[in-house]
């Protein structure tokens, strides 16, 4: 059991399904929540087969590349180490793409498989980690709690994904959520009001201005001067 937590605090904090959601609401805008519900479950699907695969195939796959272990933990550390160092910085250390990227993206009809299932979320800290989980103790005891720490992370990013549909989501990541082509958002309209409620409250905090500095030089200070502060003054 102590393998499993182990296993799962490390694929979890490096997956970080939390820090995709908002990349994940960018790419997603414009789409309904039908959709979005469907692409935060394929690519959650993917991302968990992807990761998997490579912890059963990776050390067969770089034995056949030639690479040791030694070698490839002392790069997964420094990549890890490195991974680590951004999240301190305050860094996000998901998806480095571009304004052009994102918008690519965007526009894509299925962005499921990339970016998000890879390398949004199955990204090189990811494999490096199962990677490093199964050569650190190579037997079916270590293997088994890194899958079920795999299964775990993505049962979890599924629904964390797919709260980017929620408004109040779309709200808090400055998102509008309505469909593209849907028009100005009602909420949003102008009031005709607020113009004309502006220069009152101008012209008021104007003639307040000028009565404290008439009454000054005659009256106690401005803070006691009942004048002063009337609303109506």
């Amino acid at each position: 059991m102590a393998q499993f937590w182990i296993a799962f605090a490390s694929v979890f904090v490096v997956v970080d399904p939390l820090g995709a959601v908002p990349t994940f609401a960018a790419l997603t805008r414009g789409r309904g929540p039908a959709e979005i519900r469907h692409i935060a479950r394929r690519g959650a699907a993917a991302g968990a087969l992807i990761l998997a695969g490579f912890a059963l195939l990776g050390p067969a796959l770089l034995g056949t590349l030639g690479v040791s272990r030694p070698a490839f933990q002392v790069a997964g550390g420094a990549l890890l180490f490195l991974t680590a160092l951004e999240m301190l910085r305050g860094k996000a250390p998901a998806c480095r793409c571009g304004p052009d990227d994102m918008e690519a993206a965007r526009r894509r009809d299925d962005i499921a498989i990339v970016p998000v299932a890879i390398p949004m979320l199955a990204g090189p800290g990811a494999l490096t980690t199962v990677m490093g989980l199964i050569n650190a103790a190579p037997d079916a005891g270590a293997v088994a709690a890194t899958l079920a720490a795999i299964a775990a992370t993505f049962a979890l990013a599924y629904p964390i994904l797919r709260s980017a549909v929620a408004p109040a989501a779309g709200r808090a990541l400055g998102l509008d959520r309505r469909p593209a082509g849907a028009g100005p958002d009602p909420r949003r309209a102008v009031d005709p009001d607020r113009g004309r409620r502006a220069d009152a409250a101008a012209r008021r905090v104007t003639r307040r201005r000028a009565t404290i500095a008439a009454c000054a030089p005659t009256r106690p200070p401005a803070w006691s001067c009942r004048a002063c502060w009337s609303p109506t003054a």
